[in-house]
């Protein structure tokens, strides 16, 4: 549901990669907590050398738009990451795409709020991090088994995963609007 998300059901996630085990990668140890860069429940973590070439390869061999950068979020089992969204300048990220690799796909979600009378949309001038439990929700997706989905990063979002399972997401980053990534699905443009 534009201008949130764009799920792209003609993708499979690669088999290659589901048969893979997770190996945590070794630059997540020299964080704080050991687990990765971000907070108690919620982390970026460096894609497993093993995923990031499957992932990175098939990409490249399906996609038109550059491949960004690849990170692997993880939001813990009973936790929410917080409010927050990612400008251009975080990560080369306006949206991106998205495959959860595990966690609880029926009540694992992604939510879309207001942020009170402000801009939707963050340029990276103010604070990335904003919390407020009175929130009014404009989206809320559930991604689909073995399917990935693009989401709108540069508007408020957040994690819910109130779950007994740790959710993983390998997050593609995406440097242009996810309006001109629709624009290309629609018209044929985004595959090869």
């Amino acid at each position: 549901m534009i201008p949130y998300y764009l799920d792209l059901p003609q993708l499979d996630i690669p088999q290659e990669l589901v048969e893979s085990k997770y190996i945590q990668h070794p630059m997540d140890f020299l964080s704080p907590s050991g687990s990765g860069m971000g907070g108690k429940n919620f982390q970026y973590r460096g894609v497993p050398t093993n995923w990031y070439s499957i992932v990175k390869t098939y990409l490249e061999s399906v996609l038109t738009i550059p491949v960004g950068s690849l990170t692997l979020l993880n939001t813990n089992k009973d936790a929410s990451s917080p409010w927050h969204a990612e400008g251009p300048n975080t990560f080369g990220r306006r949206c991106a795409l998205n495959f959860m690799v595990s966690g609880d796909f029926k009540k694992s979600y992604v939510q879309w709020c207001t942020r009170g009378e402000e801009e939707l949309e963050t340029n990276d001038s103010r604070g990335a991090w904003w919390e407020d439990d009175n929130m009014k929700v404009l989206a809320e997706h559930r991604m689909t088994l073995g399917k990935p989905t693009i989401y709108n990063t540069m508007h408020w979002h957040r994690v819910f995963n109130f779950t007994d399972q740790d959710r993983m997401v390998i997050s593609m980053a995406i440097n242009e609007p996810i309006e001109k990534i629709y624009e290309m699905y629609e018209s044929g443009e985004l595959f090869k």
